[in-house]
């Protein structure tokens, strides 16, 4: 135990009088504030431009992060359209690069540029309770399931996942008003929910599926977990930002927010660790082979091949972090995108209805119907490049110091991040529509670029280069099996009263709003897709 946890400890459990308390802090306080003047305030320089909205914000870093959290988008794309080069700004993670997308390529395979470690740095994983995030930085265990056996094994599981599917859309609606007779009493038969909890709930049991089994995904503490600690991790770290850094290791004990995080990781691991046992047991007796899909045994099998021991438990709650939340967004604003949008002259339902009907009647339920569905394919990538989930891409920590091709010096430990185009005239005309048929058609003059989940300088909400999403295939399987369902079972408009509601944004993350509404009735199948 170190020194912090233990003073930590003691003031929390003693009897000492309030004035000896006082002392004793102070004390360990101006300890700690030595050692970081000592060894950490060593400034280190960017020949980049400073820059910030306003020239106080420049001497006074507080409203510098400040700017960033609530105005980052004018702070980042304001600044780089004044100085035209690469610019230097301050944010609560420590200070940031913003280059052109011209980088893109550039940078884009750079070993000294690593995501894992600025994810680590940004959620302070060395702590207990975020912990957990630590584990994509583990010899790239996490990485190489997802983009090696997941991958692999898309086509194995493809239909259990259709199966849970099923059984989470119609768990999540309950007893939805179906469809009657006559268009009078048809049209009164609507029901309000909350779209982005509905999902997230679909979201979480079929992930929960791949990742731990049948077991897990009818578990609700377990999806309760799933689904809460990405914010609550989140709000943990925010506020472990708010406390100096040379004072975070004692006042990590004294956060609500990281005790909430320490108490979901402590269940987690009652949870999991019984599944895992019994999984290796199943392994061990020959039950599980390496043809079976389980990532359990994919998980074992690259910590015995690094000569690791790996915490199941955590590297779960991270694959909960990086699948639920990002594939819930995703099609969230999918569904308010096709609604919003929709008119008398497209009826963009209609139309991705159209084709899953045309494709599931003539081929059925196999491995290539889903590659087949392009309009539904390209609804996707057009409503991901509207509602990117990040304003900025290759987001990146510096693990030394670099100079890039035009001398712009990214010191080590400093952050870099990448200028979107999603919004370029010259690359989409009309920007500000969306377009259905906008992929369908570049891909009639590039077939491999436009796919929703291939990534480009031009359309990078999956990144671009080493560090691109590896989980984009298993994430784009999972929206056009949730979409078959949702469109072709139901209907569904946005509630009159409420319309939709203002996209929230803090610092570079964009989030649709939880307590967007839409309706939803039952309707009339094309295809009975039971017995498909």
């Amino acid at each position: 135990m170190n020194l912090a946890q233990s003073v930590a400890e003691l003031l929390a459990h003693s009897s000492l009088n309030d004035s000896l308390v006082s002392i004793v802090t102070a004390a360990v306080a101006c300890s700690l504030g030595f050692f970081y003047f000592a060894f950490y305030s060593k400034r280190v320089t960017t020949n980049a431009t400073w820059y910030a909205l306003t020239n106080d914000a420049l001497k006074d870093h507080s409203k510098g992060k400040e700017q960033w959290t609530t105005n980052c988008r004018e702070l980042l794309y304001g600044g780089l359209k004044k100085v035209k080069s690469a610019i230097a700004v301050v944010s609560p993670t420590g200070p940031v690069i913003f280059v052109p997308n011209s980088f893109a390529h550039e940078i884009r395979n750079i070993k000294e540029l690593d995501f894992a470690k600025g994810l680590v740095s940004d959620f302070s994983a060395t702590y207990s309770g975020l912990d957990p995030i630590a584990t994509i930085d583990y010899h790239d265990i996490m990485q190489d399931i997802v983009r090696l056996d997941l991958t692999r094994s898309l086509d194995a599981i493809v239909g259990d996942m259709d199966a849970e599917v099923e059984a989470a859309v119609r768990d999540g609606l309950g007893n939805v008003p179906g469809y009657q007779n006559t268009d009078e009493i048809f049209l009164q038969n609507w029901k309000s929910t909350e779209l982005k909890p509905f999902i997230y709930r679909i979201i979480a049991r079929v992930s929960t599926l791949v990742f731990l089994g049948p077991e897990a995904a009818s578990n609700d503490d377990w999806l309760e977990i799933a689904v809460s600690y990405t914010m609550n991790l989140v709000r943990a770290a925010r506020r472990l930002r708010t406390v100096p850094s040379f004072l975070r290791p004692i006042a990590q004990w004294w956060i609500p927010e990281l005790k909430l995080c320490r108490q979901q990781v402590a269940k987690a691991r009652e949870i999991i660790n019984p599944i895992a046992q019994d999984r290796m047991r199943r392994k061990a007796s020959g039950e599980i082979t390496e043809k079976t899909a389980d990532m359990m045994s994919w998980i074992d099998d690259k910590a015995r091949a690094k000569g690791v021991k790996i915490d199941f438990a955590s590297l779960q709650l991270n694959f909960a972090v990086a699948a639920l939340h990002t594939t819930t967004e995703t099609l969230s604003f999918l569904m308010l995108d096709i609604l919003e949008h929709d008119n008398g002259n497209e009826h963009h339902v209609e139309r991705l209805r159209k084709e899953m009907v045309s494709i599931l009647a003539e081929h059925g339920w196999r491995k290539t119907s889903l590659s087949s569905m392009t309009l539904l394919d390209s609804a996707m990538k057009e409503s991901q490049r509207m509602n990117t989930l990040s304003n900025v891409a290759m987001q990146r920590q510096a693990t030394a110091t670099i100079t890039l091709s035009d001398g712009t010096i990214i010191p080590k430990g400093y952050k870099l991040a990448v200028e979107t185009k999603m919004d370029d005239l010259d690359l989409y005309p009309n920007p500000e529509k969306f377009d259905l048929d906008r992929f369908v058609k570049l891909r009639e003059t590039n077939r491999s670029k436009w796919h929703f989940v291939t990534g480009s300088p031009e359309h990078t909400a999956f990144g671009y280069g080493k560090h691109t999403c590896p989980g984009r295939f298993f994430a784009s399987n999972e929206i056009k099996i949730i979409l078959k369902h949702l469109l072709i079972k139901y209907d569904w408009k946005l509630s009159e009263e409420q319309g939709r509601f203002p996209t929230l944004c803090s610092g570079t993350e964009v989030a649709l709003d939880p307590r967007q509404r839409i309706m939803v009735k039952s309707r009339l199948e094309e295809i009975d897709l039971s017995s498909l």
